[in-house]
Formats: C-alpha cells, sequence, structure tokens
C-alpha cells in the first residue's frame, strides 16, 4: 500500500532544519553562497532558477545570479565558471542550460569540486 506524504509540510521541515544549519554558519563567520547561471530562454529552467533563488533567501543562503541569452558562448560560460571557481566566497555553483549547448556535460570539467563541500553538507 502507497504512503502519502505532506510535501509541503516536509519542505518546510527540511528549510527549517537548514535554516538552522546557515545560522549556526554565520555565527562563525561562514556566509554560505551559491552562484546560479543560466544560460537560455527556457522557461521551465527560468522557473526553476526563481524557485532556487526563493530557497536560497527562505533559509539564509546568499545567491548570485547571472542570467544569458540564447546567444551566450560556451567559452563565455567557462570563463564566468572558472572565475566563480575563484572566487572564494562561492560555495557552489548550479547552472541550468537549454538544449542549444550540446556539451553540457563537457563543462563538469571545469568545475572545482574541492571547494565546494561546504554548501553540499548544508
Amino acid at each position: 500500500m502507497a504512503t502519502i506524504i505532506d510535501g509541503k509540510k516536509i519542505s518546510l521541515e527540511v528549510k527549517a532544519e537548514l535554516k538552522e544549519k546557515v545560522e549556526k554558519l554565520k555565527e562563525k563567520n561562514v556566509m554560505p553562497c551559491l552562484a546560479v547561471i543560466l544560460a537560455g530562454n527556457n522557461p521551465a529552467s527560468q522557473i526553476y532558477v526563481k524557485n532556487k533563488i526563493t530557497s536560497c533567501e527562505e533559509v539564509g543562503i546568499k545567491s548570485l545570479a547571472f542570467t544569458f541569452g540564447e546567444d551566450v558562448s560556451e567559452k563565455q560560460l567557462i570563463e564566468l565558471i572558472e572565475t566563480l571557481n575563484a572566487d572564494k566566497t562561492v560555495d557552489g555553483i548550479l547552472v541550468a542550460f537549454t538544449k542549444r549547448y550540446k556539451r553540457r556535460g563537457g563543462m563538469l570539467a571545469y568545475f572545482r569540486f574541492e571547494r565546494r563541500r561546504r554548501i553540499f553538507a548544508l
């Protein structure tokens, strides 16, 4: 038999728990920060990115948004990713692409995951 869950209730509980963890980090002068890159004009991706930024605000995580149209080049995206990798205030990077970027998986090679542990540990 299937179990019915209350997704909104679980979401609120998880966010409350995250908010507490973020507050503890802030007490140690650590300000978690997520950089969000949106490449292209996909409405579903726009909603997804907007929801991530809103969730960050709700739990006290700083977010940086970088939005590009369909004309952004892969080179421009890689340069931004490398800049964000070098920025010690950025703990995580989320990238949403459209289908135009056929080699999106290849861009993973440009992420420096060794610095990203703190945001993923939340």
